[in-house]
């Protein structure tokens, strides 16, 4: 496309009809779109737990590796690798490693070299699992959450379900 095609003030090409209509035909398959839908309600997930875990004072990214290795500790029956953490969550290693080090000095898990010397293996305190146990239900309440941020019937009833069965967290061992 040539310099002077584009619109020197808004910085975009429609001021043509034909360009624009030519712009919306481009195909984007059922795929794409359900992938983007996908990613959009994610997004829009992560919100409504960003905001049920702000007012437990616990930001996203520590809850999320939390989570993580409370899921890899019951899978594994063991310790885990924080490596393990860094490819369950999809963060980089340096971030995982970052908020290792913030969970630490919080007394939320404890660190310790392995049997090589070359990895961190990483289990949860007794009270990261107090937390995590609070935070449980609104987590799952925001989950459950509709657009609209209510709740329908039947999502009530599964939460409390889960409460009433005892499906809160488990651990394989505990350190503490």
């Amino acid at each position: 496309m040539a310099e002077d095609d584009w619109d020197d003030e808004s910085g975009d090409d429609w001021d043509d009809e034909e360009d624009f209509a030519a712009e919306r035909s481009v195909y984007v398959g059922p795929n794409t779109a359900r992938c983007k839908a996908e990613w959009r309600a994610a997004r829009r997930w992560r919100c409504r737990v960003e905001s049920a875990l702000e007012h437990e004072g616990c930001p996203f990214s520590e809850w999320l590796v939390l989570d993580a290795l409370r899921e890899l500790s019951l899978e594994l029956a063991d310790d885990v690798n924080q490596n393990e953490v860094a490819a369950r969550t999809t963060l980089e290693r340096s971030t995982v490693s970052r908020i290792m080090h913030a969970l630490e000095a919080k007394e939320l898990v404890s660190r310790g070299p392995d049997l090589t010397g070359r990895a961190w293996r990483i289990y949860l305190t007794g009270r990261a699992v107090e937390l995590l146990t609070r935070f449980g239900r609104a987590v799952e309440v925001a989950s459950a959450e509709r657009e609209s941020g209510e709740l329908s019937p039947q999502m009530v009833q599964d939460v409390d379900a889960g409460d009433e069965a005892g499906e809160v967290f488990g651990f394989a061992h505990d350190h503490d």
